[in-house]
């Protein structure tokens, strides 16, 4: 369904892409069945290419994570607080966070 290749030299950057099929996104956008890809959507990207089903389920998917991110925020909180609680959610179940395989200042 997806490949994804990190840690890739272009110049003096190093950059991730992935290459999913367009079902296994839509879905995944749409349900966070697994919100691997929503996640990772939920933070800045370029997407190279679209189709207007895939668009929707992105907008779907970024007001998901607004309203998600609203719920588990208090009353008042900063754009900035919304914004690094936006940017959590896909690390909030993701099993390397748990085991320090992953880099807990991440966010």
């Amino acid at each position: 369904h997806l490949y994804y290749n990190t840690l890739i030299s272009v110049g003096d950057y190093k950059i991730k892409y992935g290459v999913i099929e367009d079902q296994w996104l839509t879905e995944d956008l749409t349900n966070w069945c697994d919100i691997y890809c929503a996640g990772r959507l939920q933070k800045p990207c370029l997407i190279l290419k679209s189709s207007e089903a895939i668009r929707q389920a992105q907008s779907n998917n970024l007001k998901s994570a607004l309203l998600v991110s609203c719920l588990l925020l208090p009353k008042e909180f900063s754009m900035r607080e919304l914004f690094i609680t936006v940017t959590s959610l896909s690390y909030m179940g993701d099993p390397r966070m748990r085991f320090a395989f992953e880099n807990p200042k991440k966010v």
